[in-house]
């Protein structure tokens, strides 16, 4: 049923429809009223619900978001049909969007989301993924869902090396044709800059992650990335 009515949702985008959508925006100016001026924000979402809606949301409040995405549905080997909606999707959200962007993971890319959040704009990084197999320089371990499990982490990186602060977000429809908003509190890296980088990331990550597995523990129907689970890297087989 997620992934339907997120493939709707995306049906509506291509047609020009996001209007019809009815968002509670005041949650999203709360949560965003709690950043420091002039600083960066790193906003962390999982798979869950739609979460191009959450930044349009944001988009309405007048915000301008920058996501980071994977080219993975262009591979060549995902059907050209499925290829085309996706690629069709993703320019047509963009296009609703004010002048938003979705860029796909490279050097390039990253250095502009560097940029973005020196400036003291909004990036969105959807990153409740494994870290990449075999660098052991990459990656930070967070307890999520059992487990304490490695995660990618260039949401957090991004966070710590721009002096921007994190705050995690889910959005869920709650009626046809309606979004609603929650949000962690903010979470600011300088809190922790005592400790050396590695527990820096792990403490700043902690609270995003607690919240977004309280809201797939609540509600795990919403959640689409579970297939994702048995890819991590364990740090042992107790359960926590």
């Amino acid at each position: 049923q997620t992934v339907a009515r997120e493939e709707l949702d995306g049906l509506l985008a291509i047609r020009g429809r996001l209007a019809e959508i009815e968002m509670d925006l005041a949650p999203i100016r709360t949560a965003l009223a709690q950043r420091a001026p002039g600083r960066g924000l790193v906003v962390v979402m999982s798979h869950f619900d739609n979460l191009f809606l959450g930044l349009v949301g944001m988009v309405r409040c007048g915000e301008r978001v920058y996501l980071m995405t994977s080219d993975i549905m262009q591979d060549e080997r995902v059907h050209m049909t499925v290829r085309k909606f996706f690629r069709v999707k993703y320019q047509r959200y963009q296009e609703q969007m004010g002048g938003s962007a979705f860029l796909h993971t490279s050097a390039s890319a990253r250095d502009r989301f560097y940029e973005i959040l020196r400036q003291g704009g909004i990036v969105v990084v959807v990153s409740e993924t494994p870290a990449a197999p075999g660098n052991n320089d990459k990656g930070t371990w967070v307890s999520w869902l059992g487990r304490r499990r490695k995660m990618a982490d260039s949401a957090v990186r991004m966070a710590v090396d721009t002096n921007s602060q994190m705050i995690a977000m889910r959005n869920m429809h709650t009626r046809p044709g309606h979004i609603s908003w929650q949000w962690s509190g903010v979470v600011d890296p300088q809190h922790f800059n005592t400790h050396n980088p590695e527990t820096v990331r792990e403490m700043v990550y902690a609270p995003i992650f607690a919240f977004l597995e309280a809201g797939i523990k609540a509600d795990p129907g919403r959640w689409w990335a579970a297939h994702l689970l048995g890819d991590f890297v364990v740090q042992n087989d107790t359960p926590i």
